[in-house]
């Protein structure tokens, strides 16, 4: 049976199983750090520092940052 990732995600118990996470995501084929992982939403910043003429144009300009700050951008940690 072919599960989906989000539906395997759902399927792993962070605690009190005999497993560990880590089994886990092995026996479902999922890397452990995407356990941990959540998209940056848009900053008000951006939004507020562009004037979008319409809402086709700020469609692009979101799908243009986002694919900069979740694929290229060199996040900082904490």
């Amino acid at each position: 049976m072919n599960r989906s990732l989000s539906e395997r995600r759902k399927m792993i118990e962070m605690g009190g199983n005999a497993y560990s996470i880590s089994e886990q995501c092995r026996m479902l084929s999922i890397h452990r750090s995407g356990l941990y992982y959540s998209p940056v939403g848009e900053s008000e910043e951006n939004i507020y520092l562009h004037a979008y003429q319409d809402g086709v144009e700020l469609y692009e300009g979101l799908k243009k940052y986002f694919q900069f700050y979740n694929h290229q951008h060199y996040h900082q940690s904490l």
